[in-house]
C-alpha cells in the first residue's frame, strides 16, 4: 500500500476536550450528547433538538480571539445561505464572549476519511455517485461566488450507509466580488496537504482550487491514499514548472482517470469548472443502469438541465465566478431535514 500523505493517526485526541459549557437558551433547545469530532479550537457533539426529537450536530468553537469567533459566526453565515442536497444545513447558532455553538444536520456516517479506513476504497458506482454530489456542491457554491479553501475527505460528511455526501466545515470559506479580476485572490487559507499548486506556491488563486481538491479527494476515493505527498520538495519543484508529479492511475478506468487528470491540471486555466464535469459521460447513467448497480433510485441527472458555461472576461483565459442562478430543470436540489425549522441566533451570557 502506498504511504504518502501524513493522515491524522486513528483516534486522534483533541487540543481541548474539557467539558463543553452548555448556556442556558442552548440547553432550553438542545440536549448535548456524546463527542464525535475534535480540532485545535473545536468539538464537535451530537444533540437532540427538544422540539421533535431530531438528531443533530453541535459545533462548539472556543476561544478569547474575537477574530476565531468572527470566522465562526461567519461560517455559520455562509452556511445559512446554502440550501443543497450536497451541503450539510444548519438550524441554529448561539455565541457568548468565548464561545459560538453551530447546530447543524447529523451525518451519522461519518467523515469519508474515517469510513474509507473502516470500509477500504469505494465500489465505483458508489464513488461515481458521491464524486458527481461532491461536484454538484461545488457547482452551486461557485454560482453563489463562495470559495470553499478546504475541501478534503474529513470535510465530507456521508448519510444512509454512505449513499449521500454533503460538504461541510466553512471556516476557511470566502464570498468573492464581481467584474474583471475579482475572483483572483492572495490570501491563502485551508489545509496543505490538499491544497492546489497556486495556493502552495503563493501565487494568484481563484474558485477553481476546489476544482483541484475535488481531484485529490476522487483519487482518495478510488485509491484510498492521495496520489503524491505535496510536502516533498521534487513535487514542488514540478509545480512551479507546471508539471504534474508522477502519478499511479492503476486502479482507474480511463474515463475516470481523464476526469481526475482534467481536476488536477496544474494550471487552474486547464481546470474545467464544475458545472462543465458534471456533464461528462460518465456521470449520465440510464435508471436501468442505475438500477442494476449500487445506486438504486437515486435521482439521475438531465442534461438539459445545465447552464451554459461562464464567459471569458475580455477574450483571455481567466474566467471569475458565475452569477448565482436558480436550479434548472433536472437539476436535482433536495431540500435538508433542517430547512423546516427556522433558524435562530442567539447570544447567550
Amino acid at each position: 500500500a502506498r504511504d504518502h500523505f501524513p493522515f491524522p493517526p486513528r483516534g486522534a485526541s483533541a487540543m481541548w476536550s474539557e467539558r463543553v459549557p452548555v448556556p442556558s437558551c442552548f440547553a432550553e433547545d438542545y440536549q448535548l450528547g456524546s463527542q464525535v469530532g475534535s480540532g485545535t479550537m473545536a468539538v464537535v457533539k451530537r444533540a437532540l433538538r427538544r422540539s421533535d426529537g431530531l438528531k443533530v450536530a453541535v459545533k462548539c468553537v472556543r476561544s478569547d480571539d474575537e477574530e476565531i469567533l468572527h470566522f465562526a459566526r461567519a461560517e455559520y453565515d455562509i452556511m445559512r445561505s446554502c440550501r443543497h442536497h450536497a451541503i450539510v444545513s444548519v438550524d441554529a447558532l448561539y455565541s457568548s464572549a468565548t464561545h459560538v455553538w453551530i447546530v447543524m444536520e447529523f451525518c451519522e456516517d461519518g467523515d469519508l476519511l474515517n469510513y474509507c479506513r473502516r470500509k477500504g476504497p469505494f465500489e465505483k458506482m458508489q464513488e461515481l455517485s458521491l464524486f458527481r454530489q461532491l461536484l454538484e456542491a461545488v457547482d452551486y457554491l461557485h454560482r453563489k461566488r463562495i470559495v470553499h479553501r478546504d475541501l478534503k475527505p474529513t470535510n465530507c460528511l456521508l448519510k444512509e450507509s454512505a449513499r449521500y455526501l454533503k460538504v461541510t466545515d466553512f471556516n476557511s470559506a470566502r464570498i468573492v466580488g464581481q467584474g474583471i479580476g475579482s475572483s483572483a485572490m492572495l490570501t491563502d487559507r485551508g489545509t496543505r496537504a490538499w491544497s492546489a499548486p497556486e495556493l502552495l506556491l503563493s501565487s494568484h488563486w481563484n474558485e477553481r482550487v476546489d476544482i483541484w481538491t475535488c481531484g485529490m479527494i476522487f483519487y482518495f476515493m478510488v485509491c484510498g491514499d492521495v496520489p503524491f505527498n505535496v510536502e516533498e520538495p521534487a513535487v514542488t519543484e514540478l509545480f512551479a514548472a507546471k508539471k504534474l508529479p508522477e502519478v499511479d492511475w492503476s486502479d482507474f478506468e480511463t474515463p475516470a482517470r481523464e476526469l481526475a487528470q482534467e481536476c488536477l491540471a496544474v494550471d487552474w486555466h486547464d481546470r474545467p469548472p464544475a458545472m462543465l464535469l458534471l456533464r461528462k459521460a460518465l456521470f449520465d447513467w440510464s435508471e436501468e443502469e442505475a438500477a442494476e448497480g449500487w445506486l438504486g433510485s437515486f435521482p439521475t441527472r438531465l442534461k438539459k438541465g445545465f447552464p451554459q458555461p461562464v464567459i471569458p472576461l475580455n477574450g483571455g483565459r481567466e474566467r471569475a465566478l458565475s452569477e448565482p442562478r436558480s436550479a434548472g430543470p433536472g437539476q436535482y436540489q433536495g431540500q435538508p431535514e433542517l430547512s423546516q425549522q427556522t433558524k435562530t441566533d442567539k447570544h447567550c451570557n
